[in-house]
């Protein structure tokens, strides 16, 4: 069966590489001359590089946008002041638990059907994930 197989992988005109061989006017074949490679240079990104997910650097901008008019310096509602300073306050094990959004009262209120936060309406997951990769990956604070 093997040999069946190879042969018409041969037949086909495919070599190991997969390029399809040149066959010259008596039926033997000709290996593929690819030419010289040419040297472009170095390849060069013209994008912006992403951001890395789940940074300190990316989620105190959300917190900012969505939480900080109702939980900052001016009304800390429930007591809670996320602007002075957010990793002393939401970094205790009573609000952030490093490594599980599932014990984080602030990730669990953020993601909240009944009672989300902010009250206006639940976030989108897309503004919602960098808190939670933070919270995963052990909510650094540097």
């Amino acid at each position: 069966m093997r040999r069946n197989v190879v042969w018409v992988w041969f037949a086909l005109g495919f070599t190991a590489s997969g390029c399809v061989d040149k066959t010259s006017s008596d039926g033997t074949d000709l290996p593929v001359d690819t030419g010289p490679v040419e040297d472009t240079g170095p390849v060069v990104d013209t994008e912006e590089p992403d951001r890395p997910e789940g940074t300190l650097e990316e989620v105190l901008p959300i917190i900012e946008a969505h939480c900080v008019q109702c939980h900052g310096t001016a009304v800390p509602s429930a007591g809670l002041d996320l602007e002075t300073d957010f990793c002393g306050t939401v970094v205790d094990g009573r609000l952030v638990v490093p490594g599980s959004t599932g014990e984080s009262l602030l990730y669990r209120r953020m993601t909240s059907e009944d009672a989300p936060m902010p009250p206006a309406g639940r976030l989108e997951t897309d503004t919602l994930r960098p808190i939670g990769i933070w919270i995963l990956e052990g909510a650094a604070c540097e």
